[in-house]
């Protein structure tokens, strides 16, 4: 009878943990698929090694933030074919946007008050790879979303971001809303 008991018992931590391991995996997969579609690429196989975001604020204000290992993907050829990603080195403006320049602090920001990097850059500096913008700002005016040449004109801000890195394969992807 006790064997009976420990094996139900066993089972049952084994369902619960595939359960939770299930649901991070999902949860992964859905960061994956909602990010991949914002910048126009599958990452489902595709690794999130960090995630952050701290929308929740005024209206949803805030900074989604991800980074990708995407070795062993397909992401590069993707990105290689697509019309909207960009060889670097990134424009004035979405340089500025990242790293600031010229009077302007770096906008795509940590924002975490409690850590040491408070208010430096999440995107590293990147010298071999791609970079993809897309201005997702509403004033009822037709325009080129892929075109960056007024997002620093406003008072707020609401684009997305991505950096590919070709010599670590790695994808770092931001949504900003202000």
């Amino acid at each position: 009878m006790k064997i009976i008991i420990r094996l139900l018992a066993l089972t049952i931590c084994v369902l619960m943990l595939a359960l939770n391991l299930g649901c991070a995996l999902v949860f992964s997969t859905d960061e994956n698929k909602t990010a991949g579609r914002a910048i126009e690429l599958d990452l489902t196989s595709a690794t999130v090694t960090l995630s952050s975001d701290s929308h929740g604020g005024f209206h949803g204000d805030g900074i989604w933030f991800l980074k990708l290992d995407c070795g062993g993907t397909h992401v590069r050829e993707q990105i290689e074919n697509s019309a909207h990603w960009k060889s670097l080195p990134l424009s004035t403006h979405v340089s500025t946007l990242l790293y600031g320049g010229e009077g302007w602090t770096p906008i795509v920001t940590n924002h975490d008050s409690d850590s040491d990097v408070y208010g430096q850059p999440l995107f590293p500096t990147v010298q071999n790879g791609w970079y993809f913008f897309y201005d997702r700002y509403d004033n009822g005016v037709s325009f080129d979303r892929y075109d960056d040449s007024l997002v620093l004109g406003r008072s707020s801000f609401n684009f997305t971001v991505a950096l590919y890195d070709a010599e670590t394969d790695t994808l770092y992807f931001s949504e900003m809303d202000t």
